[in-house]
């Protein structure tokens, strides 16, 4: 699957995508906000890249970020089932191409495809106090706070 949005290209993962997940996954900012997400060896990012390209795009939604023009990955969306009705959203950009809005860009595309492709009616996004620019993001994007550290975005059909 690729979803193409002006600077961005979401696509399924694929094998040749393992060193460069791995490179993002250990980046510093990654892992201080996003400490589950990371593989611990180029073989768990290996694995990790084999059950993400094996999604079925109706209970989890897994993405390669790619900058459009070079095809190079630069982050990860991903989706997956809560309830029935709502889906957990995480995301995260490898340190270099921070600032540059990709992480704005992919999740309102996600918001849109999931609003309408699915019938999933809610998003919640966990995300850390001390992360600004992913509460930014969210904020930016119309999704409400509803904890100290929870954000939920109802999805427009």
């Amino acid at each position: 699957m690729y979803i193409w949005s002006g600077k961005l290209m979401l696509r399924n993962f694929l094998v040749s995508d393992t060193e460069q997940f791995y490179s993002v996954a250990h980046d510093p900012g990654v892992k201080r906000y996003v400490p589950y997400c990371y593989p611990h060896t180029l073989d768990e990012a290996a694995e990790l890249i084999d059950n993400y390209s094996k999604v079925d795009f109706i209970n989890d939604f897994y993405f390669a970020i790619c900058n459009a023009e070079t095809k190079q990955m630069v982050g990860v969306i991903m989706a997956y089932r809560n309830s029935s009705l709502t889906l957990e959203v995480c995301a995260f950009i490898g340190e270099k191409w921070r600032g540059l809005g990709y992480c704005t860009e992919a999740t309102k595309v996600v918001m849109r495809y999931l609003a309408t492709s699915t019938n999933y009616t809610a998003l919640n996004f966990a995300v850390k106090r001390s992360n600004k620019a992913s509460r930014h993001v969210l904020e930016e994007l119309g999704a409400r706070q509803v904890g100290p550290e929870y954000y939920v975005y109802i999805l427009q059909k």
